[in-house]
């Protein structure tokens, strides 16, 4: 399991102990923890530390170990446009994710699971064993992710669509 850049780290690695309970061949990394020691003293109070790996590493670094997580838990608060998670997605990840902005776009697919904002650890444990569950039991197939090209194409469509029922309207008054 894979935890990315957010306030949400604390959670996941107390939702990581209870996963640790359900499966024994698991292991956390943490790529990035704004305070990497109250990380530290979490893990060593919830006895993870043979199983928890705390690595700063450049963001251009990440990538291969990204693609050996069967899991990512990216729980931010915001996302401006959900790239990170289609990073993810395009690394044939299972992806737990809040369902917070720009990643409400991707969260009907399988290998996406989203809980809420602030969730409790539990649920975030929840989450991370079912795609663990489906992980162990589907190969995930690297969905067909919008491009920047296809988001602007869609932004112009409805921008054309909104002049269009504004020019209607001012016609009829």
């Amino acid at each position: 399991v894979e935890v990315g850049t957010s306030t949400y780290y604390t959670a996941t690695l107390l939702a990581f102990s209870v996963v640790t309970a359900c499966f024994t061949n698991v292991g956390m990394t943490v790529s990035y923890a704004p305070d990497e020691g109250v990380l530290k003293r979490l893990v060593d109070e919830r006895g993870v530390s043979e199983v928890v790996t705390i690595v700063g590493l450049p963001r251009h670094e990440l990538p291969p170990l990204l693609r050996q997580a069967q899991v990512v838990a990216l729980l931010s608060e915001y996302e401006s446009h959900g790239l990170a998670v289609q990073e993810e997605l395009a690394l044939a990840a299972r992806v737990v994710v809040t369902g917070a902005s720009a990643v409400v776009e991707v969260v009907h697919l399988p290998q996406v699971e989203a809980v809420r904002v602030r969730a409790r650890p539990s649920e975030v444990a929840e989450a991370i064993v079912r795609q663990l569950q489906a992980a162990s039991v589907d190969d995930v197939a690297v969905p067909a992710l919008p491009t920047w090209d296809d988001c602007a194409s869609r932004l112009a469509d409805l921008y054309r669509h909104v002049a269009a029922r504004a020019r209607g309207s001012a016609a009829r008054s």
